[in-house]
């Protein structure tokens, strides 16, 4: 496809020679350039050509785009407009044969941002005709084209192809050869006998539209009028008789009144080829109509007036409104066109702005109403200063971001309005509501388990064999120090996507949740990651510190995102807190996570997400939590060498990703049978029978119940280890000697700022104590819990003359506590 290029003072050049009519816009835009046209209006140039001089202020002035102007004014032009390259390959198809061929392979052929325009000269002067079949207008009288070399909303550039314009002319038709072309591009079809049921609208709501409009119905517009307030009623679901009439009456006196009658019909479906509802998205409508023939004012009274009578709200690029103050008349108003929203008040003379609110408005609006309960969010795309789509989130969500982005100018009246008008698009029709799971995972849904919103991809059975494949190579090679433990974290990984959805199928059950604890190395995190790697979940989301849950609502948020677990490492603050603990209990016996108002309303949270602990130090007191949890504990033993876990970094984490073909199969499995989830070895045993492979021994390993370490235990091997290692940092012979011995000796030398000698019997233990002992993985809550561990006692004594409150004990009682009789 050949490119003809030219500059902005070529095109001009060219357009006054060709004898056109033009016009500035805005750069980058389809809108006149008001500050530039007489009386901010491109009305003039329907009727006569620009001067020098204007055309001259033109090219000194910021870049433009240029609009050319159709109809009598510009010789009868008439410029088909093709939406989309597919339209325009049917045209020419079409028109292969006809008498018009020859016209319209010599004329100018313009690649819009879009599609095609192609310029012709009809016998006489032709009307605007909008949507005369799909994808394609016919821009004539009271009409204008984007030209080149603007540029597109898109970016793209308008430019001439196929034929040079500065050696071919545009083509003049003979009248057979313009009514052969009409007949072609809109085929008469016969009127069906009856029409689809809508709406039928009281006649005072008749009248109420005849008047808003009637000001503003002047030759030059009357068939866009029509055009979109017919598309406006059908959207709407107004009925075809009330459509019909309203045009009755505002054509009354029209000589075209039987071609505005057949624009209904069409829209209707009854004739022609009716404008899709993809066709009819994101045009302009009326309002940039009324704004060219009435004021400001007048049109937004004139729209608002409309919007009340119809009962819906505009489904062009129009404004609007939503009532705030019945009594002053105050609105909430977003102006489409202008990319603004903002508050306006009713007068006499017509609806005025009053504050500037945003410098955005909503132009695609959908609400997720989820079945899960809890508060509507908002899926927008905003036009104006700026482009963006935010959400899907809550409108206080919406104004804090825009507040961020500098696109809010009134902060007081933000949350309000802004409210206000994406309500608006609910309750007038203009929003698409979608009610559906609109967070990931898998859900009871009209009593069938269904994933919702979950990508997991299709895997092959090659592909489960070579994840089978890896399992079983991590529990027989890297995990052999811990088989029952590896198949007890994946089986529960198996099913923890599915325990929201195994709580709604079964009231009063739940599956518990996971608790990895103990010896620090031992491999507890990268098990938290297997579980992560079968489902193909992104470790930055997935993975979290014990800080993302240690508030109710930070709680709240993680458990809610999706039903897929997540792994939480060492969660012990937030674990201290009975706020996080009491939500905790509730998440995994139930299906709200937490409760919360928003903007005056009770919303509830769900708790969707089941998660994984991973923690060095020692477990939780609560034994009403540690029900809810599965725990796997690791020991010295299991300590994993660095060269061991260096090689494993580097040979196997990265082959982890093959697992997700497991969770892609499991998924399939377990919402083809629900049953699975009673029975996680059953499942293992599907999977591999899927893959054609025997069951491996570690599937069949259960967990040993264990009992805990004694707190005391784990304080006394912490404390013998601070004694012996700062005995024998200062002193020779530390085996030999007695554990008396080296207590007396590193407290009478001041070895330990937390470990003082009272008397000669006495020994008195700071505050340093229990930060020792949490350094070691001892997690001692204070100094009174230690004197509750060992039996000794906790009082105030006075050290350097200082009252402190210290734990004391005999240094006989120390030493025997650090040094027991073993019984036999």
């Amino acid at each position: 496809m050949e490119e003809y290029r030219l500059t902005l003072e070529e095109a001009i050049d060219l357009y006054r020679r060709a004898g056109l009519s033009f016009f500035p816009l805005k750069r980058g835009d389809k809108r006149p350039l008001a500050k530039l046209l007489p009386d901010g209006s491109w009305r003039p140039y329907q009727s006569r050509l620009p001067g020098d001089e204007e055309v001259r202020e033109w090219l000194r002035h910021e870049p433009i785009n240029v609009a050319v102007v159709c109809g009598a004014v510009s010789g009868n032009l008439a410029v088909l407009d093709f939406e989309g390259e597919e339209a325009f390959k049917w045209f020419l198809g079409r028109v292969r044969g006809t008498k018009a061929e020859y016209s319209v392979a010599n004329t100018w052929i313009v690649r819009t941002g879009r599609g095609f325009h192609v310029y012709l000269r009809a016998p006489e002067p032709v009307r605007t005709k909008p949507r005369l079949r799909q994808g394609l207008d016919v821009k004539g009288e009271g009409g204008y084209v984007v030209a080149p070399p603007s540029l597109h909303p898109s970016g793209a550039e308008y430019v001439f192809v196929f034929n040079d314009p500065r050696r071919v002319g545009i083509a003049r038709l003979e009248r057979e050869e313009w009514e052969e072309l009409l007949r072609i591009l809109a085929p008469e079809e016969p009127r069906p006998a009856e029409t689809k049921p809508g709406r039928r609208l009281p006649e005072d709501a008749v009248v109420r539209i005849v008047d808003a409009l009637r000001p503003a119905y002047r030759p030059g517009c009357r068939d866009l009028i029509v055009f979109y307030l017919a598309g406006w009623l059908r959207k709407a679901g107004v009925d075809y008789e009330s459509a019909r009439r309203i045009v009755e009456l505002l054509a009354e006196g029209d000589e075209e009144r039987e071609s505005r009658l057949y624009v209904v019909d069409r829209t209707y479906g009854l004739r022609g080829h009716p404008p899709s509802e993809e066709e009819m998205k994101g045009r302009t409508g009326l309002q940039e109509i009324l704004e060219e023939q009435l004021s400001e004012e007048r049109a937004l009274e004139a729209m608002r007036a409309l919007e009340e009578a119809i009962g819906a709200a505009s489904p062009f690029k129009d404004t609007i409104f939503e009532l705030l103050d019945y009594e002053r008349q105050i609105y909430a108003v977003a102006n489409l066109r202008r990319g603004i929203i903002a508050r306006a008040r009713r007068t006499k003379e017509g609806v005025k702005y009053r504050e500037r609110v945003a410098v955005v408005a909503p132009v695609e609006v959908v609400v997720y109403e989820d079945p899960l309960g809890g508060y509507r969010r908002f899926k927008v795309r905003y036009e104006g200063m700026r482009t963006l789509i935010l959400g899907p989130a809550p409108i206080e969500d919406h104004v804090a971001r825009l507040k961020l982005e500098g696109l809010i100018y009134h902060s007081r009246l933000a949350s309000d309005t802004i409210s206000a008008v994406l309500n608006a698009f609910v309750r007038k029709g203009r929003a698409q509501v979608v009610r559906e799971f609109d967070r990931p995972g898998f859900f009871l849904v009209d009593g069938e388990l269904r994933p919702v919103n979950v990508e997991l991809g299709e895997a092959s059975r090659d592909e489960l064999r070579e994840a089978l494949e890896l399992l079983r190579a991590l529990a027989e090679d890297w995990y052999p120090h811990a088989e029952e433990r590896f198949a007890t974290v994946v089986k529960w990984g198996l099913r923890a996507p599915f325990s929201y959805a195994y709580k709604q199928m079964s009231p009063g059950r739940w599956l518990p949740w996971l608790f990895l604890v103990g010896q620090r190395a031992s491999g507890k995190t990268t098990l938290g990651r297997i579980v992560l790697a079968m489902w193909g979940l992104p470790r930055h989301e997935y993975e979290r510190s014990g800080t993302s849950i240690d508030t109710v609502p930070r709680l709240g948020h993680i458990l809610s995102r999706s039903t897929f677990p997540t792994l939480v490492n060492e969660p012990g603050g937030a674990l201290a807190k009975e706020e996080v603990v009491e939500a905790i209990k509730a998440a995994v016996e139930g299906l709200v996570a937490r409760g919360r108002f928003v903007h005056g309303g009770y919303m509830e949270v769900p708790a969707l997400a089941p998660l994984m602990f991973t923690s060095n130090r020692p477990l939780p007191a609560d034994q009403t939590l540690l029900r809810r949890f599965i725990i796997v504990r690791f020991h010295y033993s299991d300590q994993i060498p660095r060269d061991l876990a260096e090689k494993f970094e580097e040979r196997i984490l990265p082959q982890l990703g093959q697992l997700k073909a497991v969770g892609c199969w499991a998924a399939k499995l377990v919402c083809g049978e629900p049953k699975l989830l009673e029975d996680p070895l059953e499942l293992l045993k599907r999977l591999h029978e899927e893959a054609n492979l025997p069951t491996p021994p570690w599937c069949y390993l259960e967990l040993k119940e264990e009992v805990e370490e004694d707190p005391a235990e784990r304080v006394r091997g912490a404390l013998v280890m601070v004694v012996n290692e700062v005995y024998a940092r200062h002193f020779r012979g530390w085996a030999e000697t007695e554990v008396r011995e080296k207590l007396l000796s590193i407290a009478r030398n001041r070895l330990l700022p937390w470990l003082h000698l009272k008397g000669d019997e006495e020994l008195v233990l700071t505050e340093g104590v229990v930060e020792e002992l949490r350094r070691r993985d001892v997690d001692v809550a204070s100094l009174k819990s230690l004197a509750d561990l060992t039996g000794w006692d906790y009082r105030t004594v006075k050290l350097a003359g200082r009252a402190v409150r210290a734990v004391v004990a005999t240094v006989d009682d120390v030493a025997s506590f650090l040094a027991p009789t073993v019984e036999e």
